[in-house]
């Protein structure tokens, strides 16, 4: 889980070019700890980990 969305939409995109795997990339905006904790219990919630496994997602 990371706020810095530039920086790692552009280390998704190298490691998508290289060929490389991730565990996957959640970016969510800075907004207090509860809305972030909500956002990313949606999301993870609604997916397993081989569905987040080397995705770019946005909560």
């Amino acid at each position: 889980m990371t706020h810095n969305r530039v920086d790692f939409e552009r280390l998704h995109l190298q490691y998508m070019e290289e060929d490389k795997q991730h565990s996957g990339i959640i970016v969510v905006p800075q907004k207090n700890a509860y809305e972030v904790a909500q956002r990313i219990g949606i999301l993870v919630s609604a997916l397993t980990i081989e569905e987040i496994r080397n995705q770019l997602l946005y909560a």
